[in-house]
């Protein structure tokens, strides 16, 4: 693209606006930025368009240089626009010009481009699309807060530019280190950080694409199921005396026996169930998934005349525990973490290690252990790959104690006793 520089008033007794020239052949005419730097008609060269070489190192030798450093940024954002919009195979307009340059040299209204906001801007977004759960808007929140505090503690200037492999390295350090994430914590954010990006990459807010080379870091977690013992003491267990809790145990039970989420099985009703199947379009993939029901969930969702109790997921979450614990599940387990390279380990009672989503995974380990085929148990929770699938899956102490015996099962004396 053709450009130069001109002066605002080029016949003025006094100094004047250096402006920006680009001539954009696809609208034919021009797009026109000020610099903000000045310079008095008689200083400027008009066949070169810049400010008249002076030798020296004199205050006005110094000026002119200093301007003619200012200026050379002007062509190098242009340079970089264009590279971006061949790279798409758009068209460049003035509009899309016009807010890049504002974008660079600082021209927009206060926080209208910058980084933050339009991370703010995300989330509204997000919001109003009403495709994500309130959980995640919760998350999105919770990441722009971090990198707040991330740009505040280490003075890293926030620019969708600066959004680099420098960026990430120190982030990840800043947050294991100071936030004391782990690293499920730190990929999932990270993982919010390149939603945003992509997001505001489609949005034009910025070219760069440097956070698509981002890892999503995670460590493997040891999170419980339960056994079948287990879950038969958790619904044998007389709860007539509480109902708040005696709900809680039906609705955990559901999704024990069914393997849905508790999004999906809270808020089912009669017009989900078609004589025995139950029929759902899944909150977090909008998946139609059609689950058989059996003894049980037929029981529970007869129990409740079909309209199962409502509970928020917060006070679940809280009162599982409760049930558990009533229960007697007090075992202490070993809880590790990863913090970078750092191992934590620390032992809790079972019961406070219980959520939600607990029941999900121990309907995918009881009914694999149970002998149903992998590809049905994927079909009833809507996994669709087997990467995600076998995270959740966890055979239990006994099945493999069980397992290896039936292997390794001594059928002769041996020769040698043990002493």
């Amino acid at each position: 693209m053709n450009h130069s520089f001109v002066l605002n008033e080029s016949s003025k007794d006094g100094e004047t606006l250096i402006l920006f020239s680009v001539y954009v052949k696809t609208e034919g005419r021009k797009f026109i930025f000020s610099t903000g730097e000045k310079i008095h008609p008689s200083e400027w060269d008009f066949e070169n368009r810049q400010p008249n070489k002076v030798n020296g190192r004199g205050a006005e030798a110094q000026r002119h240089r200093n301007i003619n450093s200012q200026l050379q940024r002007y062509p190098a954002a242009l340079d970089d626009i264009v590279a971006n919009y061949k790279l798409v195979q758009e068209v460049l307009t003035i509009k899309a010009l016009r807010d890049h340059f504002n974008g660079v040299f600082k021209k927009s209204k206060k926080g209208e481009g910058g980084f933050l906001s339009v991370f703010e801007k995300f989330i509204e977004y997000k919001k109003k699309e009403g495709s994500i759960k309130q959980s995640t808007i919760k998350r999105y929140n919770n990441v722009k807060q971090v990198l707040e505090d991330f740009q505040t503690d280490t003075k890293y200037n926030l620019t969708f530019n600066r959004i680099n492999k420098t960026f990430i390295l120190e982030f990840s350090d800043y947050c294991r280190k100071v936030k004391e994430h782990t690293q499920n914590t730190l990929g999932r954010n990270v993982g919010a950080i390149k939603t945003f990006m992509n997001w505001a990459h489609e949005e034009r807010f910025h070219f760069n694409l440097e956070y698509r080379k981002f890892k999503k870091v995670s460590a493997e977690t040891n999170e419980v199921i339960l056994t079948k013992k287990e879950i038969e003491q958790i619904w044998e267990y007389d709860f007539s005396e509480n109902k708040r809790l005696e709900r809680v145990r039906d609705l955990f039970y559901f999704g024990c026996v069914t393997g849905m989420r508790y999004s999906d099985y809270s808020v089912i009703n009669r017009s989900d169930v078609d004589g025995d199947t139950l029929t759902i379009v899944t909150k977090k993939t909008s998946d139609v998934l059609s689950i058989p029901l059996n003894d049980y969930s037929r029981y529970i969702l007869q129990k409740y005349n079909y309209e199962l109790p409502i509970i928020s997921e917060q006070k679940f979450r809280e009162y599982i525990k409760e049930v558990c614990q009533k229960v007697g599940l007090t075992q202490p387990t070993k809880k590790t973490t990863f913090i970078g390279a750092e191992r934590k380990e620390e032992i809790l009672p079972k019961y406070k290690r219980i959520s939600s989503h607990t029941a999900r995974r121990t309907f995918i380990s009881l009914s694999l252990e149970g002998g149903m085929r992998p590809e049905v148990v994927k079909e009833i929770t809507g996994h669709k790959n087997l990467q995600s699938f076998e995270k959740y899956v966890k055979v239990n102490p006994k099945a493999k104690r069980e397992e290896m015996n039936n292997v390794w099962q001594m059928n002769t004396t041996p020769l040698r006793k043990v002493k």
